[in-house]
């Protein structure tokens, strides 16, 4: 591809893509910038919040306050409008409570 320019040249190759790596390094840059800014990614670290809800999840025995927890994290991770979660009702037609 850069053979018109370079001809068989194995250095001229080398710094050519130096140079091609060189000048697309600012525009990824600020196209990550632009996605971390869309997504909010500087106000949380989703690793970390994984793991809490995970630590909660695992030591909840109350439904509610899971559920809770829940919509709480999904309101702060993704900032969505309206949050909602729909549990399937229990073969006996009761709803879900954690005693389940």
């Amino acid at each position: 591809m850069l053979s018109p320019f370079t001809g068989d040249s194995t250095p001229a190759v080398v710094l050519s893509t130096l140079l091609i790596a060189t000048l697309f390094l600012p525009v990824r840059r600020r196209v990550q910038d632009a996605i971390d800014r869309r997504f909010n990614r500087r106000r949380y670290d989703a690793a970390k919040t994984l793991a809490a809800f995970a630590a909660a999840a695992r030591d909840e025995t109350d439904l509610d306050a899971l559920l809770a927890e829940l919509v709480r994290v999904i309101q702060v991770t993704m900032e969505p409008e309206q949050v909602s979660v729909w549990l399937r009702p229990t073969t006996d037609g009761r709803p879900p409570t954690a005693d389940h």
